[in-house]
């Protein structure tokens, strides 16, 4: 993307002898100083002196856009301040009274003690100045000392508050904290004089100092106060769209909280607490729109949360990787034999002999782990596809993302000063260095160190070396997941030491798969990096400390225990679910202590399997995602493809669109369906048995479509969308959008300033022709325009494509509930993206939707019916399993459906069980399919056991429950075969339909 010029220049800039360019202070008078500080601080002198829209009766001009006056200049960031200009000489105006107002500031600030004591004159000869006076003499009257304080010390506040008032309206760039800060001050100053009038006794002062601390929090209440007057222009209102319809629903008795409460995204987006919104809205990607999106705004103006941030980047930096790898195989596979290299570099490269020598090409397993080596020698091989694609996976990850990490400091040196010098981040398999730990075999990694140090320090005794090393691998040993080796191998000095050795000598110890390293590298440093950028540190020690406060708050103004103790519950529910949602984007929540447990690789082996034998058929399950697709795309969906469908040009202009945005990453990392299969664990232990299992997932994954449809999808779905985007951009530059462009816009993290850039480069770069507009963003020049397209687009991806995120229960998150909830993040996505969205506000948009999946639902029933060889459902039961298949009844049908199935359909209006759970155990709704599955075999074994015995026979069922076991038994394209398969068992051992 030319984000970067085509020349740099690095020669520094040479200046004449004797030029000097230091910047001299100012000299400035006293009545200089005097005029600033009456112009800032005294609301008379203010309004007299602004002279911003004097003409009161002037008339807007239509035509003008204070937008083009200011872009790009001085003045864009208070491009707010302009948004009442009628016409050019308006905004002239209020140029010159900014220009004024700084210059005011700078002015008293460069007088120092001055400058300090001429606002404060300004202050006190201010006409409010006279309302402390008169609590005053109140006072002095016989009133109590104490009560002489308070009335004091509110006059003063209040006094302050018209001053502000005042201030706030007639300048323009006076903070609101500022203003804050002054009424509470007020407060207090007042108040202390107010008791040193009285003459106050020692325990009269105590007693009246005791008022005032009771009745300081009114300040915060102030504060908070001015803030949220501000939070209109500003974009910091957090409250949701139509919230009051959501806590109407949210109140039903015994399944409100459940529909409303069941996930940490929610839960955070309507807290009672401010700090947990603002909070989550800088942590979590949002849902649900906010209310601040009917006038354009976003959340804390316009912030990206940190899960969008990692997504995006993961879109593009690993994905994109990856995809460089794939492509480099792809070159080398066509390069001819091996043995034509060979034979140039077999005399220089004799180490790569078992590369030259051999007689067929690598496989993509084996060209990955020479990628591997090739990066811990200095990126270079004899295999130039090999090289290149070290060359490419370095500078597009592991550089960018090592300079982030140093920048941040969370190195406390450079990765490049150590770790062999060719930098690769080391992943250490310590199921290889756990089996032959101190054996003395040639596999021993404390043998092999042991040696190599004895060697490079011989002078250093046997026994210390030994407890260096011993220390070091007993580290390493004991990572948890998500624990980087490199900060835990160099916590100590001796550990450092002990590895500062070449990446060759630990190779057979090391991860030898560049994408397992990189995905690993991507996912243990990246989300650390960017919630550091957002918060500080890595535990958001800020953003709590703001909670804290805020409980504290609302402690002291509750009335009662029972109000104190729900205070208390909701602030403690905002913390957990913050930090769960942070641990959850690290991808370390509630990771065993031991990966490697018998149970827990178990747990990782059974829902791979599962996965291979449960969704054969999602492309045809997956059809109602269309309906989403449409929902988010509207008409572009309906009239836009037929431009790309019949050009084959624009068509491949759409697909590179896409891919610059980041579609395209799903083909690379299958985000969706592991997310779907709870199978998403970048720290998995990695046995022996868990790589093959994984392939045979990866595998599956292709054959099934399941990748296929979901990129291809997202693929054709972002043409869509980013063309609607586009045009709903041009809108708002050209002053004609619609009240749901804006909402949808700001919905995505675009104000209408970004979207007038957004459109520039539309206009400017895109392909604008048909009904369909390919806003080419790979072309753009303005980094900030494409940077909040591509975020936006992020979001969109995984809307229109409904993709699991926060928004599902913690439960599910932890290796239990990824056991037995596998497959139901799915149903809880579409509750809060389809239902909950629904109670936002239904439109066009979202009628169609559901129009479209519940019509695909029908067809998806019928298409199964007809490929299992059974009856297509009617009547009432057609349209049951329609809204089973659709999804959007979100979660409900997933808790009726198997309880329906275990009653034998009594529940249902129709009498029937949906055809999903036709053949599947009663019990697998509840405690997962590979339970259902698991228990399905040992029945169906034991009614064979029955059978052969005499005792008993089996059934149809029996067979449909021993083929569910088989991987790969229900793809789409198989399942003619697999039917017929069945029927042959079935007549073989004597069974009727």
């Amino acid at each position: 993307m030319p984000f970067i010029d085509d020349y740099e220049i690095y020669a520094p800039l040479g200046l004449p002898e004797g030029l000097d360019l230091t910047p001299q202070n100012k000299e400035v008078t006293i009545s200089q100083v005097l005029g600033a500080a009456f112009r800032l601080e005294n609301p008379v002198v203010s309004l007299l002196s602004n002279k911003a829209f004097e003409d009161a009766s002037k008339p807007f001009d239509p035509d003008y856009r204070p937008w083009d006056d200011i872009q790009g200049t001085e003045y864009e960031p208070y491009a707010e301040r302009f948004t009442g200009a009628r016409d050019a000489i308006d905004v002239a105006t209020m140029k010159l009274q900014l220009d004024r107002e700084l210059e005011d500031r700078k002015t008293v600030a460069s007088a120092g003690t001055m400058g300090f004591l001429s606002e404060m004159a300004a202050g006190l000869l201010s006409p409010t100045s006279l309302l402390p006076g008169g609590a005053l003499v109140k006072g002095a009257k016989g009133v109590s000392i104490a009560r002489t304080g308070l009335s004091v010390g509110t006059a003063a506040a209040s006094a302050a508050l018209i001053d502000e008032m005042g201030l706030q309206a007639t300048q323009q760039v006076r903070p609101v904290e500022e203003s804050a800060f002054a009424v509470g001050g007020s407060f207090v100053l007042g108040g202390v004089l107010g008791v040193a009038a009285g003459k106050m006794a020692n325990r009269e002062f105590a007693k009246t100092a005791a008022q005032i601390e009771r009745v300081l929090p009114a300040t915060h209440d102030l504060d908070r106060g001015l803030r949220s007057l501000s939070a209109a222009e500003s974009g910091t209102d957090l409250k949701l769209r139509r919230e009051g319809v959501l806590r109407a629903v949210q109140s039903v008795p015994g399944i409100g909280r459940a529909l409303l409460g069941s996930d940490p995204l929610v839960r955070t987006m309507m807290s009672d607490f401010r700090t947990v919104r603002e909070t989550v809205s800088s942590l979590a990607e949002p849902v649900l729109e906010l209310e601040a999106g009917e006038a354009g705004k976003t959340a804390l103006r316009g912030f990206v949360p940190v899960e969008t941030r990692v997504k995006a980047r993961r879109q593009t930096e690993l994905a994109g990787s990856l995809a460089n790898l794939s492509r480099f195989y792809g070159e080398y596979d066509r390069d001819g034999p091996v043995g034509m290299i060979g034979t140039f570099t077999a005399p220089v490269t004799g180490k790569w002999g078992h590369l030259v020598g051999r007689d067929q090409k690598l496989n993509i397993g084996e060209f990955s782990e020479e990628v591997a080596k090739a990066m811990r020698r200095g990126d270079k091989h004899p295999i130039p596809q090999v090289q290149n694609a070290a060359e490419a996976i370095r500078r597009d990850l592991f550089e960018k993302v090592r300079r982030d990490a140093e920048e941040l400091g969370l190195f406390k040196t450079s990765l490049t000063e150590t770790d062999a010098g060719s930098y690769l981040t080391r992943i250490y398999r310590v199921e290889k260095i756990n089996a032959h730990f101190g054996d003395g075999t040639e596999n021993d990694l404390v043998k092999t160190l042991l040696e190599h140090f004895a060697r490079k320090h011989p002078d250093r005794p046997s026994n210390e070396l030994e407890t260096d090393v011993r220390e070091t691998v007993a580290a390493i040993k004991g990572l948890r997941p998500g624990e980087s080796a490199w900060q835990v191998t160099t916590a100590k000095p001796t550990r450092a030491r002990v590895l500062d050795v070449p990446d060759e000598l630990l190779e057979p110890w090391l991860e030898p798969d560049i994408r397992v390293v990189a995905s690993r590298y991507f996912e243990t440093m990246v989300p650390d990096i960017e919630i550091i950028r957002a918060f500080g540190d890595l535990d958001m020690t800020e953003a709590f400390r703001r909670i804290d406060a805020e409980e504290a708050e609302q402690l002291a103004k509750a009335t009662s225990d029972k109000k104190r103790q729900a205070i208390a519950r909701e602030a403690k529910s905002g913390r957990r679910d913050l930090k769960a949602m942070k641990d959850r984007i690290r991808g370390v929540y509630r990771l065993p202590d031991n990966p490697r447990d018998v149970w827990v690789v178990g747990s990782r082996v059974a829902r791979t399997l599962t996965y291979a034998s449960s969704l054969g058929g999602f492309m045809l399950s997956a059809l109602p995602d269309l309906g989403t697709l449409v929902g988010r795309s509207g008409l572009e969906a309906a009239f836009g493809a037929h431009s790309i469908v019949t050009d084959p040009k624009r068509f491949g202009i759409a697909l590179k669109d896409a891919a610059d945005l980041g579609a395209a990453a799903e083909w690379y990392l299958n985000t969706r369906a592991m997310e779907i299969a709870n199978l998403s664990d970048p720290f998995s232990s990695m046995t022996r048995t868990e790589r093959m299992v994984g392939e045979i997932g990866r595998s599956f994954s292709i054959v099934s479509g399941v990748i296929p449809w979901n990129a291809g999808w997202k693929t054709v779905g972002g043409a869509f969308v980013s063309s609607r985007m586009a045009k709903a951009a041009e809108a708002v530059a050209n002053g004609k959008a619609t009240k749901s462009q804006i909402r949808r816009l700001a919905a995505n993290g675009i104000e209408p300033w970004m979207a007038e850039r957004i459109a520039k480069q539309v206009t400017k770069h895109g392909d604008q022709d048909k009904n369909l507009w390919l806003p080419r963003a790979g072309l753009w020049d303005d980094q900030e325009a494409f940077t909040a397209f591509h975020h936006a687009m992020t979001r969109e991806f995984d809307l229109m494509v409904i993709t699991p995120g926060q928004d599902k229960p913690l439960t599910f998150s932890s290796e239990a509930g990824k056991f037995f909830f596998q497959f139901k993040s799915f149903a809880w996505s579409a509750h809060h993206r389809i239902v909950l969205a629904g109670l936002q506000g239904p439109d066009a948009d979202k009628l169609a939707s559901i129009v479209t999946m519940l019509t695909l639902g029908v067809l998806v029933s019928n298409i199964q019916a007809d490929f299992r060889g059974r009856e297509r459902k009617k009547g009432v039961a057609l349209w049951e399993d329609a809204l089973d298949r659709s999804g959007i009844s979100g979660w409900l049908l997933e808790l009726h459906a198997p309880i329906n199935a275990a009653t034998g359909g009594t529940l249902s209006p129709s009498g029937e069980v949906v055809s999903r759970y036709g053949a599947k155990y009663a019990a697998e709704g509840l405690l997962g399919p590979s339970v259902g599955i698991t228990m399905g075999v040992f029945e169906a074994i034991n009614s064979a056991s029955r059978q052969a015995s005499g005792t008993g026979k089996m059934t149809r069922r029996d067979i449909d429950r021993l083929s569910r076991a088989v991987p790969g038994n229900n793809l789409w394209w198989l399942l003619g075969t697999t039917h017929k398969i069945e029927e042959a068992m079935a007549a073989e051992l004597g069974i009727d339909k």
